[in-house]
This record gives structure tokens, sequence and C-alpha cells, in this order.
């Protein structure tokens, strides 16, 4: 009689961990949208630098390329909370603790619709830092 392996015990995925992997991967996208209307490629890019941000159309393209950045991060957030991966808890906190800090520096120096920006950064961020500390989430990433 052939020996059979043992089972290999199954993480417990908590039932918003999915949704929040869904959640980052569409501000991933968002933020990919906005680092390129940063950058300067959409015809809307002299509209939205001033309104949103404040600042003339040169003054957006380090802006574009932060948000870049910020859309990779989110991408990699997006992954490992859909694979439970270890390090995705400590990068998924990081990625929101950045939103929170953009929220704050839209609240203080942005332009007109910045504040629009702001709070929903926010409330995405804030939802996801508290989401994550829950006990079942923490964890079910090993913490």
């Amino acid at each position: 009689m052939a020996e059979q392996a043992a089972p290999t015990p199954s993480k417990e995925t908590p039932s918003g961990i999915r949704l929040l992997s869904t959640v980052a991967l569409l501000v991933a996208i968002a933020k990919f949208i906005i680092g390129l209307l940063g950058l300067g490629l959409g015809a809307v890019v002299g509209i939205t630098s001033s309104i949103f941000l404040g600042e003339s159309f040169w003054g957006s393209t380090g802006w574009g390329i932060g948000q870049l950045i910020d859309a990779g991060l989110w991408l990699l957030v997006a992954y490992g909370l859909r694979d439970l991966k270890p390090w995705a808890w400590i990068v998924s906190v990081i990625a929101a603790g950045f939103m929170l800090l953009t929220a704050i520096q839209s609240f203080l120096t942005g332009g007109a619709g910045a504040p629009i920006l702001g709070l929903l950064d926010l409330i995405i961020g804030g939802g996801i830092l508290i989401y994550l500390f829950r006990s079942k989430v923490t964890q079910a990433f090993g913490r």
C-alpha cells in the first residue's frame, strides 16, 4: 500500500483579503493613469495639474514619476495580498502609510481639487490600515 503524503496546512484567508487585493489593483491602475497624466501624456494634463496639484505643467513631471512608482508598489501589494505572501503585510502597511502621508500633503499644499483626492487617500489608506491590523488578518500573514 502506498503511503499518502501528509496534508499541508492551509492558511485560512480572511474574507476581506481578496477584496483588499482588488482595491490595491484598482489603486495601482488609478495611480498609473494619474502618473501618465502628470508626465504630460494626455490632453488634459495642464488642467489637471493646475487644478488638482496647484502646479504648472512642468512642475507635475516629478509628481507623475512618483505616482508611477507608487502604482508599482500598489501592484506589488495586490499580488502579495492575493497569494498571502508573508512579505505582503508589511509592504501593504508601508503603502497605506504613504497614502496617508499623501493625503495630509494634499490637504496642506494642493490646489483646488486636492482636498477631494486627499479625502479619498485618507479613506482608502486609513481603511486598509485598520483592516490590516485586525487579528485574523495579521495571523493569516504569520504576524
